[in-house]
């Protein structure tokens, strides 16, 4: 097989000769190997790479034999055949150039890992540290951009970039008081709120109130200050506990009956970009919004090759003329609304809550509808709060 791939490469003929033991004597006498061979009837045909014709003529020319036919085959003749076409080369040059050269730049980059960043803003920040769609692979150093990440940006604790073939996989983890480098802080753990203790579920530090304590907002909870048996030695350790009380919550949600809002007008406006690694690019004409007030639109289209997405592709950017309009709704709307928000709310900022029992009450004014919600729950109050070396605590 290897034979074969390599006869093609450097071109071979394939002669038809009259069968001879002569020939075939002297061919093994001459102690060079030139190909494959195959008799059919009189004659016999043997492939001869190109590199070895000429010795093999001469065998040939000295056995008296005549060569009947003779057939070249093999990517040098192809070319010899069609070197005039110029346009063959320009392609087959410019495939090679597209095969080679994207591999060289980063085609996608993902974000994964983190919830409080969005991954919008991990890309920005990466784009000013130098990764972007359209980076250079060999110019960049990876290890210097997460640190120069991390130096510029405290809302993560930790991010890796690994590339993998064209694409960047970026892991962030967001910074949280529950980070090994915080976990080795000094620290108590005081009420975030009143509250009825419950239960505790200490894990470090020590508890300075039982289940069923009373406790106010500011409390301390769990201490990590140890006094022994002599004032004068004491050690501070990292508090870390769930403090789960029945507490009180109170929300409020107000949704206008009466306003302003934007409305579409049917006018619209499409630019269209070249999208070229990561860039937008645009040769002709002002691209800017022709609204004083819209609605803008942004998507992207890139071309793919076998299902693989290209850096390269359309932008289309959409503006909709707005106009300010009077709206007005009723208390039916307008309850539909505030509960749903309602409903969000504690879903996002009581994830973990027991709800015990919900208590609403609602106004409204003709202008303003309110929705206000008292929520009896159980839920963890430990709120952690760093102590110094001389064991007073920072608020």
């Amino acid at each position: 097989m290897l034979y074969r791939i390599f006869a093609f490469i450097v071109g071979f003929y394939r002669f038809t000769l009259p069968k001879s033991e002569k020939l075939l004597t002297e061919l093994m006498l001459s102690g060079k190997a030139f190909g494959t061979a195959s008799a059919s009837g009189e004659s016999i045909t043997i492939d001869v790479i190109s590199l070895s014709s000429v010795g093999f003529r001469k065998i040939v020319s000295g056995t008296g034999l005549r060569i009947t036919s003779e057939e070249k085959i093999g990517l040098p003749f192809v070319l010899m055949r069609y070197r005039k076409r110029a346009g063959i080369y320009i392609g087959a040059a410019l495939f090679v150039f597209l095969l080679y050269f994207p591999s060289m730049f980063i085609w996608e980059i993902n974000v994964t890992g983190g919830k409080a960043v969005a991954p919008e803003t991990v890309l920005d920040g990466l784009e000013k540290q130098g990764l972007t769609i359209g980076s250079p692979i060999r110019q960049l150093d990876v290890n210097k951009i997460c640190t120069d990440y991390l130096l510029s940006d405290g809302s993560l604790s930790w991010i890796s970039i690994n590339i993998i073939g064209t694409k960047a996989e970026v892991v962030v983890r967001d910074f949280t008081e529950s980070d090994p480098e915080t976990e080795k802080n000094p620290s108590n753990l005081i009420a975030e709120c009143d509250g009825f203790i419950e239960s505790i579920e200490l894990f470090s530090g020590q508890a300075v109130v039982a289940s069923g304590d009373s406790v106010h907002k500011g409390q301390v909870l769990v201490s990590g200050f140890y006094q022994g048996r002599n004032e004068s030695v004491y050690r501070l350790e990292h508090s870390d506990a769930h403090i789960y009380a029945r507490i009180v919550k109170n929300y409020t949600e107000t949704v206008p009956l009466i306003g302003e809002k934007p409305i579409t007008t049917g006018r619209v406006t499409k630019y269209r970009f070249i999208f070229f690694f990561g860039k937008k690019l645009s040769f002709f004409g002002d691209h800017s919004d022709p609204y004083e007030s819209s609605e803008a639109k942004t998507s992207l289209q890139k071309l793919t090759v076998f299902g693989h997405a290209l850096p390269i592709g359309f932008v289309t950017v959409e503006y909709r003329e707005t106009v300010m309009k009077d709206f007005s709704i009723d208390e039916k709307e307008a309850e539909k609304l505030a509960e749903k928000r309602m409903a969000d709310r504690i879903s996002s900022e009581m994830p973990n809550a027991q709800v015990l029992s919900v208590t609403q009450s609602v106004s409204c004014d003709g202008a303003v509808y309110t929705l206000h919600s008292r929520i009896y729950c159980i839920d963890d109050i430990a709120k952690q709060v760093p102590i110094t070396a001389s064991g007073e605590q920072k608020e």
